[in-house]
């Protein structure tokens, strides 16, 4: 792997740790708003209700961690980073594919359309040849990248 490589995979973990570190604040933020509406509500009252809660946005809490932890093994070197990074950004990609975007002002599908073509970028660079090579891709990793990619798509139906 060659020097621009190696500098690119490492400006690809730096951003992804900054992302899980952007979205543990955005979704913790959320979670703590919905927890608080909730709560005043009456609506998580008991142990169950708390727990069914956490259980429904397990999402909002996964895919931070899953991004902090992909970004740093990834920093790291380790073929696992590479392969949930690998996930974790098909993931995102198709679950933006597949949002509704009919009721969306015009400002709001531009960004979203932005956001697709950079996680569309990301993919496709952290996927160049050097990284296979480096990472030794093999069929039994789709093995991994599939089934992730699909819990992860699964979760996500989960919420409301």
């Amino acid at each position: 792997m060659t020097q621009v490589w190696s500098y690119t995979e490492k400006a690809l973990a730096i951003t992804q740790l900054l992302a899980g570190l952007a979205l543990i604040i955005l979704f913790g933020q959320t979670l703590k708003s919905l927890f608080d509406l909730f709560s005043a509500t009456g609506m998580l009252s008991s142990f169950d209700q708390k727990v069914n809660f956490l259980f429904v946005y397990q999402t909002y809490i996964l895919i931070p961690l899953l991004a902090l932890f992909n970004g740093w093994k990834l920093f790291e070197g380790k073929k696992i980073g590479w392969l949930m990074t690998i996930s974790l950004l098909m993931f995102r990609f198709l679950w933006g594919l597949s949002m509704e975007h009919q009721d969306k002002q015009i400002d709001e599908l531009i960004g979203m359309i932005a956001i697709e073509i950079i996680l569309l970028i990301l993919l496709l660079a952290i996927f160049q040849k050097p990284f296979r090579d480096k990472y030794r891709f093999s069929k039994p990793d789709c093995l991994i990248i599939g089934p992730a990619v699909i819990c992860l798509l699964l979760g996500t139906i989960m919420l409301p």
